[in-house]
C-alpha cells in the first residue's frame, strides 16, 4: 500500500487534492479500489538505479492491465495512470515495455533528458518517437533545477529547448509543477518556487497565455479527472 501520510493528506482535502502512489505488487484489488476512493490516480514507478532497486519493467505492465481491467469491470470510478521515473539512457531498455501498457504513461521531469547534448541527442529524439508511438505519453516538463544542478533561472534557460519542443508538439499531453518540496536537493540546487513559477513555466510557454492555461489548468484537469 502507499503511505498513510498521502492518504490522510487527500483525504483531508475533502477532493481538492487527488495523488499517486507507490504500491507493491501484492497489492490486492481491494485495496487500489479503496485507494480510487481516497483520490489516488496512478501508480509510480521509478526505475533510476541511483536511487532505487528498480522492478523488473513486466511488473510495472502487469499493475497497469490490472488498473486498465479494474476500471473497465467499474470497480475502479476512475481512469488511472503509470507515473514514470527514467532517465533518458534507461529508455532503451525501457521502450517496449512502454509501449505495452495500456493507460497513459507519465514522464517524470521529461524522461530526465541530459541538456549538455542538447534536443538533437539520439537519446531525446528516442523519447520525442516514443510519444509519437504511444500516444497517451505525458511529459512533466518540470525540475529546471534537477537538470541543470543550479538554483538559478539564467541556467534553467539550458532547458527551455527541451520543454518547448515537447510543449510545441504535443501540447495536449504535457503538464508542470514545482517538484516541492524537492526532495534530494543539494545546497545550492534549492530553487524558489515563486521563480520557478513565474519565470520558467511562463518562458517555456513562450509567454503565449492560452497554452499556459492548457498546460496549467485544462491538462492535469483532463489527466486526472478533477472536477472540483
Amino acid at each position: 500500500m502507499c503511505s498513510s501520510d498521502l492518504l490522510n493528506a487527500l483525504k483531508k482535502s475533502k477532493g481538492r487534492a487527488l495523488g499517486v502512489a507507490f504500491v507493491e505488487k501484492s497489492v490486492s484489488d481491494e485495496e487500489l479500489i479503496e485507494l480510487d476512493k481516497a483520490g489516488v490516480r496512478g501508480v509510480r514507478y521509478s526505475y533510476v538505479k541511483r536511487l532505487t532497486n528498480p522492478p523488473p519493467p513486466e511488473e510495472m505492465v502487469s499493475m497497469a492491465v490490472r488498473l486498465k481491467h479494474l476500471r473497465a469491470a467499474g470497480q475502479l470510478k476512475h481512469d488511472w495512470h503509470i507515473d514514470l521515473y527514467c532517465e533518458a539512457a534507461d529508455l532503451q531498455d525501457l521502450e517496449s515495455h512502454i509501449k505495452t501498457i495500456p493507460v497513459p504513461v507519465v514522464f517524470d521531469h521529461m524522461a530526465v533528458p541530459v541538456i549538455a547534448n542538447g534536443v538533437t541527442d539520439p537519446e531525446f529524439q528516442r523519447y520525442l518517437q516514443l510519444f509519437r508511438d504511444k500516444q497517451d505519453c505525458w511529459a512533466k516538463l518540470t525540475c529546471p533545477e534537477r537538470l541543470t544542478g543550479s538554483s538559478k533561472p539564467e541556467d534553467w534557460a539550458k532547458v527551455l529547448p527541451f520543454a518547448r519542443a515537447l510543449a510545441e508538439e504535443f501540447p495536449g499531453r504535457a503538464i508542470t509543477g514545482t517538484d516541492w518540496p524537492h526532495p534530494n536537493m543539494k545546497e545550492g540546487q534549492m530553487p524558489n518556487d515563486g521563480k520557478l513559477l513565474n519565470q520558467w513555466i511562463w518562458e517555456f510557454v513562450e509567454r503565449n497565455g492560452d497554452r499556459l492555461k492548457t498546460i496549467l489548468a485544462d491538462n492535469p484537469r483532463n489527466l486526472f479527472g478533477f472536477v472540483g
